[in-house]
């Protein structure tokens, strides 16, 4: 059998498309990859050589063409070299299949002694597979949980090519991995060792914090060095509702093909606290590059991306320049930010103050009951689960204030200088603060207190 094809996959983005590995043996001596490979793939050769030396098979001396197919597609990485691997056996003769691997995708990264390494973005390729109609999926064991959260397509763990050899010459049998998502989120849990208890003082920034958790809304916290910025924001997630699977499915893509996802590990179920240091490069932190991967900002989806001393992302100034920017911060930037707070230091006598405060499991308990009249309220609406998500028209539809509410805003668009997108953050932000209150409507005292969150509005906030 002069030609056969197998098939890969090539992530892109968070998604995954079909790669067919084509291997062609003709009279001649040669070793070719064609179809826009990188240096990766084309030094492939060497490590596939080595591991089928290694294992008892050899690439025969004749001419060898590989071909990766669709050729317009650039193909990234070292996780062909499996089904490359498996092609040139079987289209040489040293592989008789009694099950036709033209069936699966197949991906791994070949060591010189045919271990079986991991590769990137498992659960798009599995996810893609399942689309595409392939039977099943050969993955390196550190995988093949992941790839098994998918449900109809089976996914079988293999540690070394000699396992992968066995199975397509019907040689040994091996049962496809299961993966009980019900039993993995029963079993997540919050682990984290921060907890609200742990921060004395500081009760208004608590009760900020609840707010943009139990709406979904962005914060912005703005305060001298060693006030506790920092210690609440690391608290943040543990007080978020827990990871529906739709979340988890999202977030586990992202860092999937991020390579960040850990070995033998299936979902995520974690909220991501992403806290990248402002000296990050805008690559990095937004995601792209020559192999566009995703950024910290993509990482962080789902969870909590703090972006520590923020104006030191885009200006490195003197002191003065400094706080020309900060100024600068109060227009567009606060305008797109729904809570505004300023962070003072803690004061002696609550430090050593004994008294326990709330733990993060009661906070996250009414945040979890907000949150559930909100996915109630949006439970018509595409794509939208959170306060914060609104559009403009289901703004005015979901947010009707009474007389009172219209005054006290107009007053204090007035007298602060609040522009239109500020106001409707203000609404957003109250009809989160009534939902923590369980109260159908927006009071008066809900505006009031969504208003005290846009005090960095007003002029010369920033000294």
């Amino acid at each position: 059998m002069p030609l056969v094809k197998m098939f890969g996959c090539a992530v892109s983005g968070i998604n995954a498309k079909t790669v067919t590995i084509e291997v062609n043996i003709d009279t001649g001596i040669n070793y070719h990859i064609v179809g826009l490979a990188d240096s990766a793939i084309r030094e492939s050769q060497q490590r596939i050589d080595a591991a089928l030396n290694n294992n008892g098979f050899k690439i025969p001396g004749k001419k060898i063409t590989v071909n990766l197919a669709p050729a317009d597609i650039r193909k990234e990485g070292s996780a062909y070299d499996l089904p490359i691997a498996i092609g040139i056996l079987s289209a040489s003769g040293q592989l008789i299949d009694e099950i036709n691997p033209e069936e699966f995708v197949i991906m791994g990264e070949l060591a010189l002694d045919g271990i079986l390494r991991p590769v990137r973005g498992a659960l798009p390729i599995s996810i893609h597979a399942k689309e595409e109609g392939f039977k099943g999926l050969i993955l390196p064991k550190e995988n093949a949980r992941e790839a098994a959260v998918v449900n109809g397509i089976d996914v079988y763990a293999m540690e070394h090519l000699s396992e992968v050899c066995a199975f397509f010459e019907g040689k040994r049998e091996f049962k496809p991995m299961k993966l009980d998502l019900d039993k993995e989120f029963a079993a997540a849990e919050i682990l984290t060792d921060s907890d609200f208890s742990d921060v004395k003082g500081q009760e208004n920034i608590k009760r900020a914090l609840e707010i943009a958790a139990a709406g979904g809304h962005n914060l912005l916290m703005v305060g001298p060095p060693g006030a506790g910025k920092t210690m609440l924001a690391k608290r943040l997630p543990g007080i978020l509702p827990p990871m529906t699977l739709r979340e988890s499915l999202e977030t586990t893509k992202i860092h999937s093909v991020a390579g960040k996802t850990m070995k033998n590990s299936g979902l995520i179920t974690q909220r991501p606290f992403r806290a990248p240091h402002h000296t990050i490069s805008d690559v990095a932190l937004v995601g792209g590059g020559g192999i566009p991967m995703p950024g910290e900002i993509s990482l962080a989806h789902n969870g909590v991306l703090f972006l520590n001393e923020l104006p030191e992302y885009d200006c490195v100034c003197p002191p003065g320049g400094i706080q020309k920017y900060l100024n600068r911060l109060s227009g567009p930037l606060l305008d797109r930010i729904d809570i505004h707070i300023e962070v003072t230091p803690v004061g002696f006598g609550e430090l050593i103050d004994r008294k326990n405060s709330e733990r993060s499991s009661d906070v996250r308990a009414r945040v979890v009951r907000a949150r559930n009249r909100q996915l109630a309220r949006f439970e018509k609406q595409e794509n939208i689960y959170s306060n914060a998500q609104m559009g403009a028209s289901l703004l005015r539809e979901v947010c009707v204030i009474d007389e009172v509410s219209i005054q006290l805003l107009k007053t204090a668009m007035e007298k602060i200088g609040l522009s239109a997108r500020a106001y409707d953050r203000i609404l957003k932000v109250s009809r989160t603060i009534a939902d923590l209150d369980e109260s159908e409507k927006i009071l008066s005292n809900h505006i009031a207190e969504a208003i005290q969150y846009r005090s960095l509005d007003r002029e010369n906030w920033a000294g």
